[in-house]
């Protein structure tokens, strides 16, 4: 739920940057503490809690960044889906390769290990990955495993590689997003696919059986809040004034009332009034999420949150037996934290970059100067 980012929207909105890294971290933790079984304790539920509310908190930056870059920089549906796809793909494809082998190589020792909930879903991941392995990989290479019920292909939206659910779910949104706002621009529209979407979204959490929110209708809500907020963010940005901050937080604070929606209210309220007024929540805020540390966090974010649960599994092998919770936690901390930095950052420059280039030049084909050009220069 990461890879919506374009360097034009980072210059202005450099916090959201940040707090992907910071999200991207969270959810590796959470990943972490579930392979070290503490989800039976206190702090096993807290980086539960926190990984599944920063992954919500991911799916609001897309639903804001994207209508961003639809608004501010449109251009052919073509073009915006090549960007997309090599926004997302190059990587999710190495990673899936990596969590393919990753499986192979320690299932084996999990069988020896433990029944914990985190080896158990591993060794039935990596058996439904081999049995049906081709399905598999078709899926995949479509990334819209995520819209795959568990009854119809068990477990497509955690083969491979379990957080890559949520990248088929970027990619479902980055397919009907341009339809979404062109719909939004017209009343008559507008109210039929609103209720069309409510109606959906009910009922298809009747009658399909998903181990994460990885089709689209199931979390909508939260890719809907990110929508409105950047719909709405010109008009806000545009009133602020000192004496309207007070009111503006206290309506925030009435509609993002729980979980990833205050997470979020907080970063959208610095982002309409952090850049005109000084005080000590503009301070922390710039110091948390505009840091040269977040930064550096937000930009490999993708890669973050895509390499490290393939490197969890490899070193999960060692501890597979390790009964103190703590303990495997401390190793495990100690181990993958610092590999999957390095990783990620070889990654970012080897793939995530040179993947965002050739997007942007197979993109620029489908332009409509480049297009203009073309049919003026073959007549």
């Amino acid at each position: 739920m990461i890879a919506t980012r374009h360097d034009q929207t980072r210059s202005f909105f450099s916090s959201i940057e940040g707090l992907r890294g910071w999200l991207a971290v969270l959810v590796m933790i959470n990943h972490i503490g579930y392979a070290s079984n503490l989800r039976p304790s206190t702090l096993g539920y807290l980086t539960s809690l926190g990984g599944a509310n920063a992954v919500r908190v991911f799916m609001i930056i897309s639903g804001f960044v994207i209508f961003h870059l639809l608004i501010e920089k449109p251009e052919p549906y073509p073009a915006y889906l090549i960007r997309r796809f090599m926004r997302l793909f190059p990587l999710f494809a190495i990673s899936c390769i990596g969590g393919y082998f990753a499986n192979l190589a320690t299932v084996p020792a999990h069988v020896i290990g433990a029944d914990t909930p985190f080896y158990v879903e591993a060794r039935d991941i990596a058996g439904a990955t081999e049995q049906w392995l081709e399905a598999h990989v078709l899926a995949h290479a479509t990334m819209l495993h995520g819209i795959i019920s568990h009854e119809f292909l068990p477990w497509s939206e955690y083969a491979f590689n379990v957080p890559g659910w949520s990248i088929s779910l970027e990619w479902q949104f980055y397919l009907v997003a341009p339809l979404m706002l062109l719909a939004l621009r017209s009343p008559s529209v507008a109210i039929p696919l609103i209720i069309g979407i409510i109606v959906a979204h009910h009922a298809t959490q009747q009658v399909w059986v998903y181990h994460q929110q990885s089709m689209l209708l199931d979390p909508i809500i939260y890719f809907s809040v990110g929508i409105v907020s950047r719909l709405i963010y010109p008009w806000l940005k545009n009133g602020v004034r000192q004496t309207t901050v007070p009111l503006t937080a206290i309506g925030l604070a009435a509609i993002f009332i729980r979980g990833p929606f205050v997470v979020w209210g907080l970063l959208y309220l610095g982002l309409i009034i952090h850049r005109d007024i000084s005080n000590g929540f503009t301070k922390l805020y710039r110091l948390l999420l505009e840091s040269r540390l977040a930064g550096y966090l937000g930009s490999r974010s993708y890669s973050v949150y895509l390499c490290h649960y393939p490197i969890m599994l490899s070193y999960s092998a060692l501890w597979a037996s390790w009964t103190n919770q703590i303990g495997t936690l401390t190793m495990m901390a100690f181990a993958v934290i610092p590999s999957t930095l390095i990783v990620a950052e070889v990654l970012y420059r080897g793939i995530e970059l040179p993947a965002i280039r050739l997007g942007g030049h197979l993109a620029r084909m489908f332009s409509p100067t480049r297009m203009t050009l073309t049919k003026s220069v073959a007549s």
